[in-house]
């Protein structure tokens, strides 16, 4: 009976150091997350209160500026955390969108490059995030044009978010311009947005998107309209009546 005793005795010698160092481990990490967090309270809160406003509710454009430098926000960083990646580069793209809006050029061109620095950062941390890539491709476009880049990044944004209505929404509108500017790469990916689009979304804003779209994208609207069920292909286009377009018109290209 002796000798299992000694095997258990030498067990827990040797185990117990390896347990200490990963509670040690723990418990530092823990610690580093939670002084991260609190160091970040005020970036969190900003972001979360962009997310849930109107654009047009933003806070002024001199205020994101000073509040961006201020945290931080304008230079690399070492935190890799999905909660400051997401809410560093929320905060960025609303302080580049105060910043287009006014005649200071050298603010709105720091507030780009920031914009991509947080994308990239995020990207690098969470290459899943179909919304960054969509943000990465529109403000790289609107620095550089529809270069090949921009492209890809699109349609890195298709693969790794291909359902989410509240991505689609604004990637339909962004990829529409590319493709009215004869941007081509991602027709397939681009289609199957619209598809998504028409069967999903409200018939009303089915009907507002039919309207508002150039014929060579109502040619494409129209077969996934018709496709849909009976009862809310014909809610869609009595929509699409009342705002003052004939449906069966077939536009000439």
């Amino acid at each position: 009976m002796a000798a299992p005793r000694r095997i258990v005795t030498a067990a827990s010698i040797i185990t117990s150091p390896i347990l200490f160092v990963i509670a040690l481990v723990v418990v530092v990490l823990s610690v580093r997350t939670l002084i991260l967090f609190a160091a970040n309270a005020d970036v969190f809160d900003l972001a979360a209160s962009i997310e849930k406003i109107e654009q047009e509710a933003l806070p002024e454009t001199d205020y994101l500026a000073r509040f961006v430098a201020s945290k931080g926000l304008d230079r690399a960083s070492s935190d890799c955390g999905d909660s400051f990646t997401r809410a560093s580069l929320t905060v960025n793209l609303a302080a580049l969108d105060a910043a287009t809006k006014t005649i200071d050029m050298p603010l709105a061109d720091a507030a780009q490059a920031n914009v991509i620095r947080a994308a990239e950062h995020r990207l690098e941390c969470n290459p899943l995030d179909g919304n960054a890539w969509l943000q990465y491709a529109m403000v790289e476009a609107r620095g550089k044009g529809p270069v090949a880049s921009v492209v890809d990044a699109l349609r890195v944004s298709y693969w790794t978010a291909p359902s989410e209505g509240w991505i689609i929404e604004p990637r339909l509108t962004f990829a529409t311009n590319l493709t009215l500017a004869g941007v081509t790469g991602f027709e397939m990916e681009y289609l199957d947005d619209l598809r998504r689009f028409a069967s999903f979304e409200s018939t009303s804003r089915v009907a507002a998107a039919f309207v508002a779209v150039a014929s060579k994208l109502r040619a494409q609207m129209r077969p996934l309209i018709d496709a849909q069920p009976q009862a809310r292909k014909k809610a869609i286009v009595a929509e699409i009546d009342r705002l003052g377009v004939d449906y069966t018109r077939q536009e000439t290209q």
